[in-house]
């Protein structure tokens, strides 16, 4: 088993204990660690709410071309989601301090180079970006599943994203005039520089996780379900989102009712965070995960029956708030599933990659005519993610590890 990780505050054990990372051979990590931890996590997922303002900004500057954006996109979600992946499969939680020193520090010479960059050398330098945000997205994937109470920990993480995110789209709009088209670069490398610090408070290691029972692979039937579930949920959401604008002009939603339909979302996202992190421990994350599942295909349904600004915005809201109880409810899914937490730890990875591969899966069909197809292919996607989630219980029930949901 690991040592000891020094610096941390034995001490605050019992008044923070919901939020306590236990294990027999380690001292539990307290209040302040798993802040540091859960802030520059914010800061490494800063870009994802702000990619149409940023990215956009650049086209509009005529430095990235329509594809050149796509690939700038896709680069740094997948790159984020490989690194993350990669490391959760690869690497136990050792020496932290150097790998999250590692990622603030490229995330500050990332956003450093976007500064100058044109064309392919801005996908570059937001592929590095993403690897260096994986790093820390690692770290932060390692400190929740170690939780008691992973699921309101996820959701708190979610909801501390949420704000942060909605703060930087509000504050470019008044940075832009000064700062041109490189103030949503500078905007994330200020917020890298000046949280960089926090890597002091972060600790040197993790407990290690139980290793597999004798004759089982490191990743059993009902893992591979969950994160199934989960990469299929996250692709058919975002791969929704991105379009949901043009599905609203489409059906002939005011550009004003649309951008409020947006910013009421991410409000709601908020207000899904906060949800789960209040009942999260009372809920049956596979139910509600079904149950949110079926919800995500009514939101579908709504948009691809009704037309007008009442439905497309209650199907947004409703949309806005599933996503922020399906994300964190993953977490003590898996767990229960896999009690090794190592499928867990995998799903920051599996999320991301789904995120990422989802806009170009249902933007497939899709032309500049003719945007609807988004709705079917959304929908293919989400359904599988319920069918997936009805597998792992079904495995489970043939006698995998866990309770029952």
């Amino acid at each position: 088993m690991a040592e000891s990780a020094p610096n941390l505050v034995p001490e605050l054990e019992t008044r923070f204990e919901p939020i306590m990372v236990r294990s027999e051979a380690t001292q539990p990590v307290a209040k302040r660690p798993v802040a540091a931890v859960l802030a520059l996590g914010c800061v490494a997922l800063l870009m994802l709410g702000a990619q149409p303002v940023i990215l956009g900004a650049w086209l509009g500057a005529h430095r990235l071309s329509v594809p050149e954006l796509s690939y700038a996109a896709m680069a740094e979600m997948l790159a984020l989601g490989a690194v993350s992946g990669g490391m959760a499969a690869l690497l136990q939680h050792r020496h932290l301090w150097a790998w999250s020193l590692v990622g603030s520090v490229g995330l500050i010479l990332a956003n450093a180079g976007c500064l100058a960059a044109n064309g392919l050398g801005l996908v570059a330098c937001r592929a590095l970006a993403g690897a260096c945000g994986g790093v820390i997205v690692w770290i932060g994937a390692g400190v929740i599943t170690r939780s008691r109470s992973a699921a309101q920990l996820s959701a708190i993480y979610l909801g501390a994203q949420a704000l942060s995110q909605a703060a930087l789209a509000a504050a470019l709009p008044f940075l832009a005039p000064r700062l041109g088209a490189d103030a949503g670069a500078w905007a994330l490398g200020l917020m890298a520089l000046v949280t960089a610090p926090l890597v002091l408070l972060i600790p040197r290691q993790l407990p290690d996780l139980p290793r597999p029972d004798a004759g089982q692979g490191a990743l059993s039937g009902v893992g591979v379900s969950g994160l199934l579930s989960s990469a299929l949920m996250m692709a058919g959401v975002v791969g929704l989102w991105v379009f949901v604008d043009a599905i609203g002009r489409a059906d002939h939603v005011s550009a004003t009712v649309g951008a409020y339909a947006v910013s009421a979302s991410l409000v709601m996202q908020i207000a899904g965070a906060a949800a789960v992190a209040t009942l999260g421990g009372r809920l049956a994350p596979a139910t509600t995960l079904l149950v949110a599942g079926l919800l995500e295909l009514l939101v579908v349904g709504v948009l691809a029956g009704f037309k007008g600004d009442l439905p497309f915005v209650a199907a947004t809201l409703l949309f806005g708030f599933l996503w922020s109880v399906v994300l964190p409810m993953f977490v003590p899914l898996l767990i229960r599933s896999d009690p090794t937490r190592r499928a867990a730890m995998l799903l920051s990875g599996a999320q991301l990659l789904g995120s990422s591969a989802g806009p170009l899966v249902t933007g497939a069909l899709a032309s500049e005519a003719d945007v609807r197809p988004v709705l079917a292919v959304s929908a293919v996607l989400m359904a599988g993610a319920v069918a997936a989630l009805l597998v792992l219980l079904q495995l489970e029930r043939r006698g995998a590890p866990g309770r029952p949901a």
